[in-house]
Parts: C-alpha cells; sequence; structure tokens
C-alpha cells in the first residue's frame, strides 16, 4: 500500500485522536464566540439610512409588513423579499450554525455535531441555488444581462453569478473528504463571509457610509475565517500553510504519520514491542490505530516528523 493510499485509508476509517480534540477545543472557543458575534450583529445598526440607520433585522421584519404600493406585482414582490433575505440575512445566519456546530463538538455530541455538519452543507447550497434563483428572476424582470449598458452593474453580476458555481463545486468536491468534509465546508462559509463583508465594509469605510455593526461583522468573519482553519490544522497535523493550501484546492488530510501516533497524547507508536504507549500509558489495538503490525514495526515512511 502506498503513502497516499495508507494516508487515505486513515482518512476515512479512524476517528480522530484525544490529543488533537484537545488542540482543536481553543479554535473551537473562537469560532463559538465570533460565531455568536456575527449572529448578534444582525441587530445592530450596519449603514447609514436616509431617515435612519439600517438595521438587517428591521428589513427582514419588513417583508411582513403589507407593501405601501398594494398594486406591486408578485414577481416584483418576490424579487424584492430575495434580495433582502440574501443581503441582510444568509451571512447572519451562517455565523449562528456555525456557532451551534462548535458547540456541539465542544461536548462531544457526535450526533448533534454530524446533524449540524449536514445542516451546514444544505445551507451553503441553498443559499447558492437561491443567488442562481435571484439572478435568473432579474433578468426576467430586467432584461438579459449583456444588453445592459452599466458596465460596473454588468461585472458585479457576473462576480455574482460565478461565485455560487464555484461555491457549489467546492462542495460537491469536498463531500469525497469524509469524515472531515465538514472542515472544508466550514471553511467555504467563512470564505464566503469574509468576502461578503469586507465587500460592503471597504467601501463603507472609504465613504464612511458603514456604521458599527457591519465593522463588528466583518471583524467576527475574519476571527471566524482563522477559527475554522485554525482546527483544521489541530485535526489533521497540517502546518497553517499547507492546511490552508489543502483547504483552498479541497484536498485535506491528515498528515502523513498521523495513522501511527497515540490517540491520548499524540506520542509516535513506529516500532514498539507492545501495545501501550510508552509516552502516557495508554494501550491500544491495531484496529483504533487504522494500520497493520507490519507498518507499525516497519515504518514505510522514510521521513517522520
Amino acid at each position: 500500500m502506498s503513502h497516499d493510499d495508507t494516508c487515505e485509508h486513515a482518512n476515512e476509517s479512524r476517528p480522530i485522536g484525544d490529543a488533537r480534540q484537545r488542540r482543536a477545543r481553543p479554535w473551537r472557543y473562537c469560532i463559538v464566540f465570533s460565531g455568536l458575534v456575527l449572529a448578534a450583529t444582525f441587530f445592530m445598526p450596519a449603514a447609514e439610512g436616509c431617515n435612519a440607520p439600517i438595521v438587517p433585522a428591521h428589513e427582514i421584519s419588513s417583508l411582513f409588513e403589507p407593501s405601501v404600493n398594494q398594486n406591486t406585482v408578485w414577481l416584483d414582490r418576490l424579487a424584492e423579499s430575495m434580495e433582502i433575505l440574501g443581503v441582510f440575512l444568509v451571512a447572519y445566519l451562517f455565523g449562528a450554525l456555525m456557532a451551534v456546530g462548535a458547540i456541539a463538538r465542544l461536548l462531544g455530541r457526535r450526533r448533534w455535531a454530524t446533524v449540524c455538519a449536514i445542516a451546514l452543507l444544505t445551507y451553503l447550497f441553498l443559499v447558492c441555488l437561491g443567488v442562481l434563483a435571484g439572478m435568473l428572476l432579474d433578468q426576467i424582470l430586467h432584461g438579459p444581462w449583456w444588453a445592459w449598458q452599466n458596465w460596473s452593474h454588468l461585472l458585479g453580476y457576473l462576480a455574482f453569478l460565478i461565485a455560487p458555481f464555484l461555491i457549489l463545486v467546492y462542495l460537491l468536491v469536498s463531500v469525497r473528504l469524509r469524515p472531515y468534509a465538514f472542515l472544508s465546508h466550514m471553511f467555504a462559509g467563512t470564505l464566503a463571509a469574509f468576502v461578503w463583508f469586507g465587500y460592503w465594509t471597504v467601501p463603507g469605510l472609504y465613504y464612511g457610509g458603514a456604521r458599527y455593526g457591519l465593522h463588528l461583522s466583518f471583524l467576527s468573519s475574519v476571527v471566524l475565517l482563522i477559527g475554522a482553519v485554525g482546527e483544521a490544522r489541530a485535526l489533521t497535523g497540517q502546518t497553517w500553510r499547507r492546511t490552508l493550501w489543502q483547504l483552498l484546492t479541497c484536498r485535506l488530510r491528515l498528515s502523513k504519520d498521523w495513522q501511527v501516533r497515540c490517540p491520548g497524547c499524540d506520542y509516535l507508536l513506529y516500532g514498539l514491542t507492545e501495545m501501550r504507549c510508552p509516552e502516557c500509558g495508554r494501550p491500544f489495538t491495531f484496529e483504533e490505530l487504522g494500520v497493520s503490525p507490519e507498518t507499525l514495526y516497519n515504518p514505510p515512511f522514510a521521513e517522520v516528523r
């Protein structure tokens, strides 16, 4: 069995050891904190309005109010509702979902964590499909995009068209990384939130239209992104640079010597003569390590970190 095959087998068959779970705990606390802050900014002023500051929660509540123009076509009302939901709800709800998933992992509730991971994947898929549906609706109401005369609007439209397609492809490819696909899903969502709030915050800083809620949303999305990469690094045993590169290229995997480390203290177990860790004294089995006796007694790797 080759080195890559061995790592892939470990990825699919072995649970993550206790030592790396402990190393991931600080990053999970970071995700909980930043996710809850991001969700809380939903109720804070995000930008200057004509008569009052724009608060995302107030904009969402306006969807349940009767339309000022009773003759508004239902298709226009639907397009307006989708735009309001996309701008003022999606990223904030993602922060709350990230926080709940991190709490489940901190508590060791594997079933809850699995449900949260599935919910996160489903949510990202629905968001991307919703963006594409909204853009199609925009085409029906305002004509084909290639006929537009406003080039800045056209370039923005192309950016919003390409982004959901890229995220959908990324999510479909990352499904094969089980059981650690949720790390890639978290990264995709946090990266999207970071870009989204950066898109609104940076021009707002320049023109002075952004309020403290939007600034806090951007900062919390930055911390959320760092926490997602940090948890992936702790669980896979990679360096920061390698972890980030593997997340970007959707090739996240365990470090090459991960499958022969002690599940309790992360000590290397190559060349042992008994089924007990010499560092912490924890007993183990070959099934728990996910390797054969030959691999443990005669390591196939030339270099071991």
